[in-house]
């Protein structure tokens, strides 16, 4: 597994924290970035447990400034990031018509621009070492989960020369995806076996994916 893992979004449905806690258990650091205190807590617990070094990062992912400096804060104390894991939470509820300027603001800016920037600023590092992962998970739909495809879709396409992947691992969270069985996929997808595999979008526990 190449680099540090950074976990954010782990407070969202407790997938955050049971994919930071498998990747620990594969061997890699792990630095937690996400505003929660409470959860940092817990998770990070469950973390020292482990025999890998660990990191909790209280940041707000959709400032451009707070994100760089989380990074520039696990590049040195960990390593440079290997891994970037992000968790997405479900869009605003309700049909289009009925969505608020303010709820589909909301979830533009915390879904979309929280995982925007994060990938920006593992780049540099993971082209520099000329390999990467960059896998989001998401139990959202509409317009959310499309814009999740054609981000990871291109991610995918710009970084491949680069010996860097990105992939989307979607479930319907709280159902039949439970958090323990998405956080399983995601060492596979992050692992050398997983190296060509990029730009693809995976359902877990809800059917097809539609």
């Amino acid at each position: 597994m190449p680099g540090t893992t950074i976990v954010t979004g782990a407070h969202l449905d407790g997938l955050g924290a049971a994919a930071a806690v498998r990747l620990a258990e594969t061997g890699s650091d792990v630095a937690l970035i996400f505003p929660d205190s409470a959860t940092r807590a817990d998770t990070m617990r469950r973390l020292t447990a482990l025999p890998v070094r660990s990191l909790a990062i209280g940041a707000d992912v959709t400032d451009a400034d707070a994100v760089a400096a989380a990074l520039q804060r696990v590049s040195s104390s960990l390593g440079d990031p290997g891994v970037l894991v992000t968790v997405v939470g479900p869009a605003a509820p309700g049909p289009l018509r009925e969505l608020s300027d303010a709820a589909w603001d909301v979830s533009v800016e915390l879904q979309l621009r929280g995982l925007f920037l994060m990938t920006r600023a593992v780049l540099d590092p993971m082209t520099r070492i000329g390999s990467g992962r960059v896998v989001t998970v998401t139990g959202a739909d509409g317009a959310v989960r499309a814009g999740l495809v054609g981000f990871t879709r291109t991610t995918a396409l710009e970084l491949a020369p680069f010996g860097v992947t990105a992939n989307l691992v979607t479930s319907t969270l709280g159902g039949s995806g439970d958090p323990e069985q998405v956080a399983a996929l995601i060492p596979l997808l992050v692992g050398p076996a997983a190296a060509a595999v990029s730009g693809q979008m995976i359902d877990v526990g809800g059917g097809p994916a539609s």
